[in-house]
Order: C-alpha cells, then sequence, then structure tokens
C-alpha cells in the first residue's frame, strides 16, 4: 500500500530518495558535500543488491502465487460460471467483446453473471485511454498490455478476490494503519496511510509475503469496484472521459518516521507492488501527500526533484508539520479528519467507506468458498 502511487519513473528516485534520507538522518542534518556523495555511492551499491534480490525471486514468487491460488479458489469458476474474454466463442450475433463488466456480490462480472476479466464499467473490446498514455500511444503495445492484465486478473483470481477468505486482514491494520476517508476536490478515493506507526517486522514475518500482495490487491480493488462508482465521486470528475475513472490519491503520515522502517524486505514489496501498478493500473494514483514530514525528508527530497519527470513532480507533495493548511487546497475541509484541521464528522474507522470495506473483509472471511481437494 505504502506505494500506490509509485510508478517505473519513480522507482528509482524512491532508492535515491531513501539513501539522501538516511544520510541527512545519520548526520543529524550536518552533511558535508563529500559525505553526501560518498553516502549516496555507498547505498547506491545497496538499491543494486535489493534490485538483485527481488529479481533473482521474482518468478519463484510469482509461481507460488499463482499456485496457491489455483490451490484455493479452483470452485469459483463453478460458482460464478467461466470468465469469459473478448477471445472466447460468442454466440452468434452478439459481441460480447463490447459488453460492460459489473460489481456484484463481490465479483467482476457481466449481467449473465458470468466472470468478467476486467473492471467494472470497462470491456474487454476497447482499450483503456490510461494504456494508451502508458504506452506513448502505440495502440498495439497497449492492446497487449490490456489483454496482459485480463490474463493476469484472471490466472490470479483478482475478479474474485472480495469473495476470498483473507482471515489476516485486521492483523494487517494493525501493523500498517491505513483507512479510506472522503475524496479530493476532483473526485478522487482518498486511503491515508499511518507510515510512522509501520511493524514492518511484524508485517513481513515468515511466510506472509503473499498475504500482503493479497491484501494490496484487496484493498486497491475496492477502492475501483466500490468508491469509483459512488455518486458523490463521479459528480466531482467532470473531466473524466476518456479515462476510466479507476484513480485514486495517497496521503502519508509520515509523524514518527525513519529510515529505518524500510527494511529489505519493505523494499521488495514496493518493488513488486510498484509493477502490479504500472502493469494492470496504469495512472490510477493520482497523487502522493505526505504530510508531518520531518525536515531532514523534505530536505533530502529536494536534493533530487530534478530527477522526477516534469508531469509527475505535481503528484508528489510534501506538507510539514507546521504547514497542513496546505491539504485544504487539495480537498475540502468537510473530507479532512478532525486530527488534520479538517471537519469531518468521522474520525478514520468510522467512515463509512472504510466501514464499507470491513464488511467485505467480513463477509468474504465468513463466507468462503467450497475448496476443491
Amino acid at each position: 500500500m505504502i506505494t500506490q502511487w509509485v510508478d517505473k519513473y519513480l522507482l528509482h528516485v524512491l532508492n535515491l530518495y531513501c539513501a539522501s534520507a538516511t544520510l541527512l538522518y545519520l548526520c543529524s542534518e550536518v552533511a558535508t558535500y563529500e559525505a553526501i556523495v560518498s553516502g549516496l555511492i555507498l547505498l547506491l551499491l545497496w538499491e543494486a543488491i535489493a534490485v538483485r534480490l527481488t529479481s533473482k525471486t521474482r518468478n519463484e514468487e510469482d509461481e507460488r502465487d499463482h499456485k496457491v491460488n489455483e490451490d484455493n479458489v479452483s470452485s469459483l469458476a463453478e460458482q460464478h460460471g467461466s470468465t469469459r474474454c473478448a477471445d472466447d466463442e460468442v454466440q452468434v450475433g452478439v459481441d460480447w467483446s463490447k459488453e460492460v463488466a459489473i460489481y456484484r456480490n463481490g465479483a467482476c462480472v457481466y449481467a449473465d453473471g458470468s466472470l468478467a476479466p476486467i473492471l467494472p464499467g470497462l470491456c474487454t473490446g476497447i482499450v483503456p485511454h490510461e494504456y494508451l498514455i502508458s504506452c506513448k500511444g502505440n495502440y498495439e503495445k497497449a492492446r497487449k498490455m490490456y489483454a496482459a492484465t485480463q490474463e493476469w486478473r484472471t490466472s490470479e483470481k483478482i475478479n474474485i478476490i472480495h469473495t476470498l477468505p483473507h482471515p489476516h486482514y485486521y492483523n494487517i491494520l494493525k501493523n500498517y494503519p491505513c483507512f479510506l476517508h472522503g475524496y479530493t476536490k476532483i473526485g478522487n478515493p482518498i486511503t491515508w496511510e499511518l507510515a510512522g506507526k509501520m511493524n514492518a517486522q511484524e508485517l513481513f514475518a515468515e511466510g506472509r509475503d503473499l498475504v500482503m500482495h493479497r491484501a494490496y490487491s484487496f484493498y486497491l480493488e475496492f477502492i475501483f469496484n466500490d468508491l469509483c462508482s459512488r455518486p458523490e465521486i463521479l459528480s466531482r470528475r467532470k473531466d473524466t472521459p476518456p479515462f476510466s475513472g479507476k484513480m485514486f490519491a495517497c496521503i502519508l503520515d509520515l509523524e514518527g518516521f525513519n529510515p529505518f522502517h524500510l527494511t529489505m524486505k519493505v523494499v521488495k514489496y514496493c518493488v513488486r507492488v510498484s509493477r502490479i501498478n504500472e502493469s494492470h493500473y496504469p495512472m490510477s494514483g493520482q497523487q502522493g501527500i505526505f504530510i508531518n514530514a520531518p525536515n531532514w525528508l523534505v530536505n533530502s527530497f529536494a536534493l533530487l526533484t530534478h530527477l522526477v519527470p516534469e508531469n509527475n513532480k505535481d503528484s508528489i507533495i510534501f506538507f510539514s508539520s507546521s504547514n497542513m493548511e496546505g491539504l485544504k487546497e487539495i480537498i475540502d475541509e468537510d473530507q479532512i479528519p478532525k486530527r488534520y484541521g479538517g471537519t469531518s464528522p468521522y474520525d478514520f474507522d468510522q467512515h463509512p467507506y472504510m466501514q464499507e470495506f470491513y464488511r467485505v473483509v467480513d463477509r468474504a472471511n465468513a463466507n468462503p468458498p467450497s475448496l476443491s481437494e
């Protein structure tokens, strides 16, 4: 969840940013030019090692994820019907590639109840505009990218993820508090994440990597399948077409955060989640807003802003604890929790969006599918 806004351009910036942040932290904000250069060189070696380790285990992780999903949910296709893609055999005179998917009973389906390999509001035969932009206008490349997303959603059971039990979710929220609360002025649902309260050791204990990746998809699918279709969200999106509208904003509260939160397992998780966003949810993370950012973090990021592409600079915003009023330029006051100077009547876990998310989790855990042997 912490990298919902990270794309292929920002992944290397994230590592460079962590390097300079660590350096300034250890130097207690009194760093010489030579110390900065030396620290960056040493920590860039750490980056290379991290990427090397991630790529080395990528295939094994993908194969493990696929095997677990197949073992756990093989009967769900029988319950909902098989997934229908654009290339499937179709009834004479019926063009299924133009049929729009809907979200019903925790699954992405078509009107007849068969599973859809796409997000609600989309169809298999029309490539979403986000894919075209991601592929720089190359239609054939965008079409293949969209087809790969459909295959991924089917093979990994993403289109029925809200029907699958997730008994660890409340423990994950305990060790990485994140909440859905309100929306921005342009209609993007907001996820608020308390990065400084992350317990990385508990989150990524032995054997829990797969749980974390599934939790990320579970959370993101709720935003796109449910929140993005709500009237109060749609009414704010005056210029959404030709985009699909599957977008959100992420606010990270950095109070209590320090570089030691970024363990190797956290970095590996970030890399893998970034690949998911880049490949299957292009342009979905509209803004990454950092609040209560300590001075050493703001200063270290400022050293590297020239590395961020111009079209991405507006999507990364820092607010220190003494400059929280800037939030009101992006979010209406009644959508900001009172703890951050807003007037929302809800605390984090009491907001209707979060209450509905809890119900989705509880339904999935209370009604697990009948697993085949």
